[in-house]
């Protein structure tokens, strides 16, 4: 947060974004997981995907999945600028 660069900070905001709505949805659906072969591995594969500089891959999954449906929902200025 103390960064000069603020790209870096949105990446990990984005990252812990996707990652806190992902283990809601795993402890409401632990039930079905765990008939799912291999979970624990693919969902290491998974949250290194979401963290790892080069893929974006919280980037991906927030720009697709979680801005299109919960902005608005929220009511949130798009257009707004952020002010210092």
């Amino acid at each position: 947060i103390e960064s000069p660069a603020e790209d870096d900070d949105t990446m990990w905001l984005t990252y812990w974004l996707v990652f806190s709505i992902f283990k809601i949805v795993e402890s409401t659906a632990d039930f079905l997981l765990q008939y799912i072969p291999f979970y624990l591995l693919i969902k290491a594969a998974f949250l290194v995907w979401c963290y790892y500089p080069k893929t974006q891959g919280a980037k991906i999954i927030y720009t697709s999945a979680i801005k299109p449906y919960v902005v608005p929902a929220l009511g949130i200025d798009q257009t707004a600028k952020k002010e210092d």
